[in-house]
């Protein structure tokens, strides 16, 4: 009994992992596109190989190329003075065309891999923008809801009490402006008591110098 207790509790501990490694969906998420970016990074190495063989390739096909012209060249001129010789060069010559169309196919079929890897990695990087932009989209949908969520059940009621006291503040402030202005009209009103007169007496007294 023990025993069968022993494992119906590690099956449940096994199953709860399950459970929250399957809610935990941008672990999931970020995880895949972590390994999906590491093959994209090998993809990318090996297709630098793959571009440095394919120049390797023409290089030597330049190589051939000039080898077939020197050995033509070659038994031109040895074929006047000595025919063997000539003969020779000739069979030089066409080592290196049988070289040269080797190399021809190679890059042929060398091409074909590199555009096709070009191909392939675009294809990737173009994925992985998408699912990286559809995780940063999840991300903030989740933030938002859980925003949202944290809300208690009574939110109206907490809205609209906010609402009053909001209300009732704006009373308040709105008093306080008012008796400022009521007391800004009251000293304007002073001043201009006290401007008149002074006015009134300069006048006098510029009267009284005539």
């Amino acid at each position: 009994m023990n025993r069968l207790r022993i494992f119906a509790t590690r099956i449940t501990a096994h199953f709860d992992w399950l459970v929250r490694q399957v809610e935990n969906h941008e672990a999931l998420v970020s995880s895949t596109l972590d390994e999906m970016s590491r093959h994209a990074a090998n993809a990318k190495v090996q297709r630098k190989r793959v571009q440095r063989d394919g120049r390797a390739l023409r290089e030597r096909l330049v190589e051939l190329q000039k080898t077939v012209a020197l050995w033509e060249d070659r038994a031109r001129t040895a074929k006047s003075s000595d025919e063997q010789k000539a003969l020779a060069c000739l069979q030089r010559k066409k080592r290196a065309e049988k070289e040269c169309e080797q190399v021809e196919a190679h890059l042929l079929e060398h091409a074909r891999m590199e555009e096709q890897l070009k191909h392939s990695l675009e294809t990737i990087e173009e994925k992985l923008a998408h699912l990286r932009r559809e995780r940063n989209i999840m991300r903030s949908r989740e933030s938002s809801a859980r925003a949202l969520a944290s809300f208690p059940k009574g939110e109206s009621e907490m809205v609209a009490d906010l609402s009053e006291i909001f209300e009732r503040w704006d009373t308040r402030v709105t008093s306080y402006e008012m008796r400022g202005e009521s007391y800004c009209q009251d000293i304007d009103e002073l001043e201009e008591s006290f401007s008149q007169e002074e006015e009134q007496q300069a006048l006098r007294e510029e009267l009284a110098a005539l």
